[in-house]
């Protein structure tokens, strides 16, 4: 992050070997917020890997729903930025490449909201030891209350 580089993990050919993130601050940003969601978590005697594993499969499925949102703006912006500037004629190929460094900035803010208890009692959700931690339902609200808005509300 340092260098505002992502090594990309994608099943792919011809993988990049570094995606560029100078013109997506917002990704290194989340990687500076992560730092303080590792310490929550651990204070709270949760696995971070743990939290994160959450939180990353509700922001992959809504990932695998945004194209249909109407008025998605943020991860068509970010993707095209990691793509050089314009995915274009290849966009199948770079939501592949690009998906992790364009969705990280939102895995991050939900790992954190899983560490929130107010979060999760405002959720209804039942929170894990000490009232704290992963919420037993959050993964199923959160995966529904991605509605297309195209807003980020709830990362703020």
């Amino acid at each position: 992050m340092r260098h505002a580089r992502w090594g990309p993990d994608a099943d792919a050919d011809e993988v990049p070997e570094h995606l560029d993130l100078r013109e997506v601050p917002e990704v290194v940003q989340a990687r500076r917020r992560w730092a303080g969601v590792v310490r929550r978590a651990t204070r709270a005697g949760v696995d971070p890997s743990e939290v994160f594993g959450v939180a990353w499969a509700v922001v992959c499925r809504w990932w695998e729903s945004a194209l249909s949102w109407e008025r998605e703006v943020i991860w068509p912006r970010r993707l095209h930025a990691v793509a050089g500037g314009d995915a274009g004629g290849d966009f199948a190929w770079w939501r592949v490449v690009g998906r992790d460094a364009v969705v990280f900035p939102e895995a991050v803010a939900v790992a954190d909201a899983l560490l929130d208890p107010a979060w999760c009692s405002d959720c209804g959700a039942t929170a894990v030891p000490g009232g704290r931690g992963r919420c037993g339902r959050t993964g199923r609200l959160a995966a529904n209350s991605g509605n297309g808005s195209g807003g980020r509300g709830w990362d703020r």
